[in-house]
């Protein structure tokens, strides 16, 4: 299993690499709760295509909380954690657009967290499409965790 999930993901670096673009373009800082929807809603349409069940949870003044639920075994299931907001204020994109350099990403929230973000989702996919089925996939990113959550119950 281990080479398949391998295999997947190198077959996969383009869309990979694309969707973090996408994810680093949008901007989402904890104050900009219409560019943490956004990313919610494209993380959204990337895993229910992915086979998963996807609830994003609202809040009025934060960006939504997604939850995403693949089926497995009837153990504990894996739990991916993450977070979709930023630190970054609107505009920054313009001093500091997406841009690969060297081999170097770089970008407002490049790593924190939009990285992680694609790699949990991209890997959820993988064990998925090769069939993995030992325990549930679960999904929890907050929509705001860099400002402590003050608006929502994520941390709950």
């Amino acid at each position: 299993m281990k080479q398949a999930l391998f295999t997947y993901i190198d077959n996969h670096k383009e869309e990979m690499l694309s969707f973090w673009e996408d994810l680093v373009t949008t901007e989402s800082g904890s104050d900009n709760i219409e560019g943490v929807n956004k990313v919610s809603e494209k993380i959204r349409v990337l895993l229910e295509t992915a086979g998963a069940k996807v609830t994003l949870k609202s809040f009025p003044n934060a960006g939504n909380m997604l939850i995403a639920h693949f089926d497995g075994g009837n153990k504990a299931p894996v739990l991916f954690l993450g977070h979709m907001d930023t630190v970054f204020k609107k505009g920054t994109l313009v001093r500091h657009p997406f841009v690969i350099k060297d081999g170097l990403a770089y970008g407002p929230g490049i790593l924190d967290m939009k990285a992680g973000l694609t790699i949990a989702c991209f890997l959820a996919k993988a064990f998925t499409a090769v069939g993995y089925k030992d325990r549930p996939l679960k999904i929890v990113f907050a929509g705001d965790e860099e400002n402590a959550h003050p608006h929502s119950n994520a941390p709950q």
